[in-house]
């Protein structure tokens, strides 16, 4: 990540770059080496509004020290579904879940049998759909669209095997969609991507005679959703980009935007930074639903020059290569940041889950509580015991602002809020604390809501109201003491209103906040009513 260093165009830097020509050629030179200008007022504030901000990356951090970002793996919990009803096989993949009104839905790649060999020719292809009230037990309904073997109790819906091969849907919740076009989805082969839409999930047809996706490389998950922020579609593909110091090609990843999600931009190249070039089989990208602006994606690692020792049964199976998922972050859709280059998801312990294409994370970050959500994971690719498995991570809880318990500290860009409380999610050990400061634009702290009136947090929350004029019982202090003080101060709640727990006096105001962390991780944080 390139740094950026600021400068203030004071009247004697000014009158110093004076001549004709001067000003122009500095500030381009300043702009190109990572500098970036100001007026003498300072930086422009950030508008967050009522959202959630997470810190998964510097874009809202001015300063830090002390603290490191950490990377959350999630849990692995409970078998989602067994691939094993008879349509079913060793080659179920391409997995696509979204919460669909009070329920969750779940498309999925399903090749019956023991499907070799690798290279997928002669498959059966299948589109299966699943529901869930709850997004943990799942069931297939019986749709009664398809027979196979002579029967229509299955939950196969029908598409040619071109698309079947690696469907993708997703709930529309574009407002300017009619009802009839609530589903949508996309599939095809390497010449392209059809689009699909349906009003009940389970009936499709064609967007449009035509293919709306033709710039790139179709054989794999290709993803489409509706981004509520930017008001318009975005879609990733595979793409396919020379790595000549390898010697051979690596798989990547392309994006295209859309309003009406049939007329497509061309595809172009995800930017990655710095990032080492690998092998991303597939993406699922997503929008985060609990703090919409930002997108997350999941893309499945693939490494073809390492080969697991599998039991001999299964030599006719296998494929090439081991795999397993990565985190990435982006807050435009076409940046992506890949800040930690360990794996997200391992395939941990068990030899039958290093097989390639395994360890796949389904496209889709659903709730599953008030304090858990889930992803979903395709595990042991290619054998008889093929199956999704959910994953469990707390909200937020991907990445985290981490101290130890040297403690260390972070202030934010200039903000600007609406809400009248601050809400922080945060996990401290017994000994660990939170604290927080608000401080105007120029970094000097609000009377009342300085560090000495805020109140030591310490706890695990996904949802905690920060409060000042120190409410909380401090670190150190003895129980009768805190008693006797928390007793007083609620007997005497005259200045509630203006401290408190209450910043609704600063709304509309430039600020910073200042979070100074002792043994704790900082996950997020949201203004609100």
């Amino acid at each position: 990540m390139v740094s950026t260093i600021s400068i203030r165009l004071t009247p004697i830097l000014i009158r110093a770059f004076a001549r004709p020509g001067i000003v122009a050629a500095a500030c381009y030179a300043m702009a190109g080496a990572g500098f970036e200008l100001m007026a003498d007022k300072g930086p422009v504030p950030v508008e967050i509004g009522s959202r959630r901000e997470l810190f998964i990356d510097e874009a809202i951090v001015d300063s830090h020290r002390g603290l490191s970002w950490k990377m959350h793996e999630p849990r692995k919990a409970e078998i989602a579904l067994q691939f094993d009803a008879p349509w079913e096989g060793n080659n179920c993949h391409y997995v696509s879940v979204f919460k669909d009104g009070q329920g969750y839905r779940m498309y999925y790649r399903a090749v019956p049998g023991r499907a070799a060999p690798a290279s997928g020719e002669g498959w059966e292809n299948f589109v299966c759909m699943a529901e869930s009230e709850d997004g943990i037990e799942w069931r297939r309904p019986n749709l009664g669209l398809y027979e196979f073997k002579g029967s229509r109790e299955n939950n196969i819906i029908p598409f040619v095997d071109e698309v079947a091969h690696n469907f993708a849907a997703f709930r529309d919740e574009n407002p300017a969609t009619p009802a009839s076009e609530r589903y949508k989805g996309v599939g095809g082969g390497r010449r392209g991507l059809f689009g699909y839409v349906s009003a009940d999930g389970v009936n499709w047809r064609l967007a449009s005679d035509d293919r709306i996706i033709t710039n790139g490389f179709f054989d794999s998950q290709n993803i489409v959703f509706w981004d509520s922020v930017r008001q318009q579609y975005f879609a990733y593909v595979r793409g396919f980009y020379p790595e000549p110091e390898r010697g051979e090609r690596i798989r990547g990843i392309r994006v295209a935007t859309s309003k009406d999600f049939r007329v497509w931009t061309d595809t172009a190249r995800i930017e990655m930074g710095p990032a080492p070039a690998e092998h991303f089989y597939t993406n699922a990208m997503t929008p985060y639903y609990r703090a919409p602006h930002v997108f997350l994606g999941f893309p499945m690692r693939l490494l073809p020059i390492r080969q697991a020792n599998l039991p001999r049964d299964y030599d006719l199976l296998r494929g090439e290569g081991v795999s397993d998922s990565v985190l990435m972050t982006s807050r435009d859709g076409f940046r992506w940041e890949r800040r930690f280059l360990e794996a997200w998801v391992r395939p941990g312990p068990g030899i039958l889950n290093w097989t390639d294409r395994s360890n796949a994370v389904a496209t889709g970050v659903v709730p599953t509580g008030e304090e858990e959500t889930s992803v979903y994971l395709v595990e042991h690719v290619r054998l008889p015991s093929a199956r999704l498995r959910r994953l469990v991570i707390r909200p937020d809880g991907f990445v985290s602002l981490n101290a130890s318990a040297a403690g260390g500290e972070v202030v934010t860009k200039p903000l600007i809020f609406r809400g009248s409380q601050l809400l922080i999610n945060y996990a401290t050990s017994a000994a660990g604390s939170v604290q927080v400061e608000i401080q105007d634009a120029s970094g000097q702290p609000i009377p009342g809501y300085a560090l000495k009136d805020a109140a030591v947090i310490f706890g695990d929350e996904i949802e905690r109201r920060v409060n000042w004029d120190n409410q909380g019982w401090d670190i150190g202090e003895s129980w009768p003491k805190a008693t006797d003080r928390i007793v007083a101060r609620l007997d005497a709640n005259r200045r509630q209103a203006e401290l408190g727990w209450n910043v609704a006096p600063l709304v509309g105001r430039a600020v910073r906040l200042r979070f100074v962390l002792k043994d704790a991780d900082l996950y997020a944080f949201q203004f609100r009513d």
